[in-house]
C-alpha cells in the first residue's frame, strides 16, 4: 500500500471518529439542554423534587457534566407522619438518551401523624440527612416531553414537562 493511500484511510478513520464523538457529544448537550431549559413535574402535576421545577435551583456542573439541584423546603403529611425537608440531586452520566439521578433528602421536621394513639406506627425518616442516596436510571423520550426512571427496585417514575 502506498503512503498516498494509507494517509486516505487514517484520515477517513479519523474523521468517522470525530464525526461519532461529535455526534454523541451534541446528544448529550440536546439532553442535558431539554432537561435544564424546562419545569418539570411528576404524577399528580406536583413539582419534581429531583428535576429542574419550580421548586428547585439547578445549576450546572461542567467540572463533572452534571446538574446539581436543591429543592426549597417541602412539605408533606403521609399517614403516618409530617414531613419538612429539602432534595439534593445530581443529574449525571449522560449516554445519548439516558442518564442517573441520584438524590438525597434532608429532614429538618418529622412529627408523628397521630400523637394521641401509642400504638400509631413510627415514621422511618429521622432529622438530619439520609444515609443513602437513592439513584434513579432515566431516559428522556423522543420528543423531550418525558422521562421515565427506574429505581433499584425497578419501581418505574415518570416526570412530564409543565
Amino acid at each position: 500500500m502506498n503512503i498516498n493511500r494509507l494517509f486516505k484511510r487514517v484520515s477517513s478513520i479519523a474523521v468517522i471518529t470525530f464525526s461519532l464523538a461529535m455526534s454523541s457529544t451534541i446528544v448529550y448537550a440536546s439532553s442535558m439542554n431539554a432537561l435544564m431549559k424546562n419545569k418539570w413535574q411528576g404524577s399528580g402535576a406536583k413539582n419534581a423534587e429531583v428535576l429542574p421545577s419550580t421548586v428547585n435551583k439547578c445549576k450546572l456542573n461542567m467540572k463533572n457534566n452534571s446538574v446539581v439541584c436543591v429543592s426549597d423546603k417541602i412539605e408533606k403529611t403521609t399517614k403516618i407522619a409530617e414531613l419538612v425537608y429539602t432534595t439534593e440531586s445530581e443529574i449525571a452520566n449522560f449516554k445519548g438518551k439516558s442518564f442517573t439521578i441520584s438524590f438525597r433528602r434532608n429532614y429538618t421536621y418529622v412529627m408523628g401523624a397521630d400523637l394521641d394513639d401509642p400504638d400509631a406506627p413510627l415514621p422511618k425518616e429521622q432529622v438530619g440527612w439520609e444515609k443513602t442516596k437513592t439513584v434513579l436510571k432515566c431516559k428522556i423520550a423522543k420528543g423531550k416531553n418525558v422521562v421515565t426512571c427506574t429505581d433499584s427496585a425497578n419501581k418505574e417514575v415518570k416526570f412530564s414537562r409543565m
